[in-house]
């Protein structure tokens, strides 16, 4: 049921991402957010979007490779670095 779905979703953390984004990757993060959420300052772009803490969003940041940077929540960050560090294992 929709009442099912609803609660699965309220047992997942809703967390602030804030992320810098290379110019190689800005189309492909503004297709994900939504291009009024992609900011430029500087030379660089940068994203600040609510999003609920999953494997599935990890493994989105993670598809970005080198293109762009996580500023925030620090328990991203760690997740990220995490899965890079096991995937370099991997290849050791």
């Amino acid at each position: 049921s929709k009442e099912e779905l609803f609660n699965t979703y309220d047992e997942v953390p809703q967390i602030t991402l804030a992320i810098s984004i290379k110019n190689k990757c800005r189309l492909d993060v503004e297709e994900w957010l939504g291009v009024e959420n992609v900011t430029k300052s500087g030379n660089e772009y940068f994203a600040i979007t609510k999003q609920f803490l999953s494997d599935e969003l990890i493994n989105r940041l993670l598809g970005f490779g080198d293109g762009i940077n996580i500023i925030s929540p620090p328990q991203v960050k760690d997740a990220v670095k995490q899965k890079l560090l096991s995937a370099i294992k991997n290849y050791q």
